[in-house]
């Protein structure tokens, strides 16, 4: 019988402790698309993921919804809605469950030139 230990960091935890461990947001050269990649701590039950990119006006240019999330590393890219201006653009991640509600948020700019 083999057994895996994991360190004290990489144990999956209960809802109420599950968090963005990082989060990036890289605009395409493009300027229509942004990247949105992101960590979160192992998790013993899957939790939901809303992702929210807001314009320099504070329009919603791009959102999206991940319901039983069931990776720890997620990578995907938004299409921007709209006539895309430069400037600086918010993305705000919310990491919940249904019973819990919001568990974690994270908020970040970038660049759109």
């Amino acid at each position: 019988m083999d057994l895996h230990l994991v360190g004290e960091e990489e144990a999956p935890v209960p809802p109420e402790q599950v968090r963005f461990r990082w989060v990036k947001a890289e605009p395409y050269p493009d300027g229509q698309r942004v990247r949105i990649e992101f960590e979160l701590t192992p998790f013993l039950v899957r939790p939901d993921v809303e992702i929210v990119l807001r314009a320099p006006d504070e329009t919603t240019v791009a959102s999206a919804s991940i319901i039983e999330n069931v990776d720890t590393r997620v990578a995907l890219t938004l299409h921007l809605l709209g006539g895309v201006e430069a400037g600086t653009y918010h993305a705000i991640l919310r990491l919940s469950y249904r019973e819990q509600g919001l568990t974690s948020e994270h908020q970040l700019t970038f660049e759109i030139e």
